[in-house]
């Protein structure tokens, strides 16, 4: 699986994109036909040493090539820089730490201190931090944190932390998987139910 965050290198460029980590899309997106044992491209990552991709010391992120084979001209060390060069346009324009009013497309990351006022498309692909207002389209990935405060459709894939505060029952979207410590409250304004994954967890706040 591809991971954040991916490249094509070439002789001349590296192809990459906002929204995009998946090599093959990359590879399309460039005209680039695949059909060779010795491409004259290679598939890189750069990904974080500890897993965080909220940590954005350039330091933390190192180069992986995600083939067997290389070309002569593939250089590992200028790749990774140019590499750490891009990460940080997107670090600045698509992980969000300040406030913003809407989010119909594109894939963003929330962290601590940002908020979100309405989704109605894109992917936020992590929630660590912060808040989201208003769901009512698109895709949240993965939720560990942070508070989302209204869902009435879209699609939440995976809650480990954080509080979504409240789901409308009659919501035509769906959480997929709640686990570890997250919280997610079904209200409809007269009724309300509460999905906490960890039993271990007091409810009677939510009361």
């Amino acid at each position: 699986m591809c991971r954040f965050f991916s490249g094509i290198v070439t002789k001349k460029s590296i192809v990459w994109d906002l929204d995009i980590d998946s090599h093959e899309d990359l590879l399309a997106k460039a005209g680039i036909k695949d059909i060779k044992t010795d491409p004259n491209f290679v598939r890189v990552e750069l990904v974080p040493t500890d897993n965080d991709v909220f940590n954005h010391d350039i330091k933390n992120w190192k180069l992986h090539v995600d083939q067997d084979f290389k070309p002569d001209w593939f250089d590992a060390d200028d790749a990774e820089k140019k590499m750490r060069k891009l990460i940080g346009s997107c670090f600045a324009e698509r992980f969000i730490k300040r406030k913003i009013k809407k989010i119909t497309t594109g894939r963003w990351f929330l962290g601590t201190g940002g908020t979100i006022q309405y989704v109605s498309g894109g992917t936020i692909q992590y929630v660590r931090g912060g808040t989201i207002q208003y769901v009512r389209g698109g895709t949240i990935q993965y939720v560990s944190g942070g508070t989302i405060q209204y869902v009435s459709g879209g699609t939440i894939q995976y809650v480990s932390g954080g509080t979504i505060q409240r789901v409308n029952f009659q919501w035509p979207g769906k959480i997929e998987k709640i686990t570890e410590n997250g919280i997610v409250i079904f209200d409809d304004g007269n009724a309300k139910r509460i999905v906490v994954a960890d039993p271990k967890i007091k409810i009677e706040m939510f009361k």
